[in-house]
C-alpha cells in the first residue's frame, strides 16, 4: 500500500504537461462524480488511516516524513485488528496469555527445519490435525482406546 501512496505522491509532483500527470488528472476528474478508478482506491485508502486531508489538498508537506507516519499507521492499525481477532475468538484464549506481540517467536530460529517450524507453529496456534486421543479408563475392552 505504501508504493501506491509513494507513486500517487510522485504523480503529484509531475508537469501538468507529462502523460502519467494527465491522466492522473483524468482519473481525478473521474473520480470526482463517483466512478470507480485507481484514484478512488488512493482517496479510500488514505482516508480509511485517517489522511484524507492529503488528498482534500492533493499533496503534502514533507513526503518522507508522510511515508513513514503512513506506514507507521499502517503497522498500528494491523497490530490492533491481530489483537482484536485473538480476543475475540475463544479457541485463542490460551494462545492470548502467552502472545502478546505480533513478533517472529526466538525458538524459532533454533529450528532449522522449515516442516519442523510449521508444525510447532499449527500446534502453538491450535490450528493442527491432531485428533483427541481417548484414554482407556480400565483395563478391560481396551480394543477401541490408548492404554493409559
Amino acid at each position: 500500500m505504501t508504493k501506491c501512496v509513494k507513486y500517487w505522491l510522485k504523480l503529484l509532483d509531475l508537469n501538468d504537461n507529462r502523460y502519467p500527470r494527465y491522466t492522473y488528472l483524468m482519473l481525478y476528474e473521474l473520480d470526482r462524480p463517483g466512478r470507480h478508478t485507481w484514484a478512488t482506491d488512493i482517496r479510500v485508502l488514505l482516508y480509511t488511516y485517517g489522511f484524507g486531508y492529503a488528498w482534500e489538498a492533493q499533496g503534502v508537506g514533507n513526503q518522507p516524513m508522510f511515508i513513514r507516519l503512513f506506514k507507521q499507521r499502517l503497522i498500528d492499525n494491523a497490530i490492533q485488528i491481530w489483537h482484536s481477532n485473538i480476543e475475540n475468538n475463544g479457541k485463542l484464549e490460551l494462545y492470548s496469555m502467552y502472545k502478546t506481540t505480533l513478533e517472529l517467536e526466538k525458538y524459532l530460529h533454533c529450528v532449522p527445519n522449515i516442516k519442523h517450524r510449521i508444525a510447532m507453529t499449527k500446534f502453538r496456534c491450535s490450528v493442527h490435525k491432531l485428533e483427541d486421543i481417548k484414554v482407556c479408563p480400565e483395563k478391560s475392552d481396551c480394543a477401541n482406546f490408548v492404554k493409559g
